[in-house]
C-alpha cells in the first residue's frame, strides 16, 4: 500500500485488544462510536431458561422444540463446543453444520449458503466466524453458554432482530453463570 493513505476499521462492537492494535498499528487514530455497547436493538426480545449446566445439549433440544425455529445461529464459546453440539443436534435429527474460524472462506461460504437455501436450519458458530454474516429473516439467536463480555452479547444478538424485522435471543444460564447474566 502506499505510505499516503487513509486506513479505516468498521466494526459493531470494538474490544480493547483491537483498539489496543489500532493503536499501535495506526497514525494518530480515532475512535468514533455511534452507540454504546450496551445498547441492543430493540427489534430483539430477550430470554433467558435456566439449565441444570449438566446436560446443556439435552436441555438445547427441549429449548428448540418448545422455541421451534426455523432458522437459527447457536453460539458457542470455543471451536470444539461447536463440533460437541452440532453432532448432538445432528444425531438427534436435526439439519445442522458448524460454522468457526478454522473453516476456509470457501467452507463457510458453502455452508451460509446452505443455510440460505434451507438446506440445514441451524448453524452452530463461534463468535469469531459468525462476524459479519448477515442472513435475512434469521429468527432467532440461541447462546447455548453466555459470552465473556457484554460487547460479544450484542454482536452475537445483533444477527437477528435486521432490517426493520423481529427477532429473539434466548440463553441458556446455568446456576453457577446466573451472576453474571444479571
Amino acid at each position: 500500500l502506499p505510505d499516503d493513505r487513509q486506513s479505516l476499521l468498521f466494526s459493531a462492537t470494538v474490544t480493547e485488544d483491537v483498539r489496543s492494535l489500532a493503536g499501535r498499528m495506526l497514525f494518530y487514530p480515532e475512535f468514533l462510536s455511534f452507540s454504546s455497547d450496551s445498547v441492543v436493538n430493540k427489534n430483539v426480545t430477550h430470554s433467558y431458561y435456566n439449565v441444570s449446566g449438566i446436560s446443556r445439549t439435552r436441555d438445547l433440544i427441549r429449548i428448540l422444540e418448545f422455541e421451534e425455529p426455523e432458522h437459527a445461529i447457536i453460539f458457542a464459546n470455543t471451536k470444539d463446543d461447536t463440533f460437541l453440539v452440532n453432532k448432538f443436534l445432528q444425531r438427534h435429527g436435526y439439519a445442522s453444520e458448524v460454522l468457526n474460524g478454522d473453516m476456509a472462506q470457501k467452507e463457510r461460504e458453502k455452508t451460509l449458503l446452505k443455510l440460505r437455501n434451507n438446506e440445514i436450519n441451524y448453524l452452530v458458530a463461534t463468535d469469531v466466524a459468525a462476524r459479519g454474516i448477515d442472513i435475512t429473516g434469521l429468527s432467532h439467536v440461541f447462546n447455548y453458554v453466555l459470552p465473556d463480555s457484554p460487547e460479544v452479547y450484542v454482536h452475537r444478538t445483533g444477527r437477528t432482530g435486521r432490517a426493520g424485522k423481529k427477532g429473539i435471543a434466548i440463553s441458556l444460564v446455568s446456576p453457577a453463570e446466573m451472576t453474571s447474566f444479571i
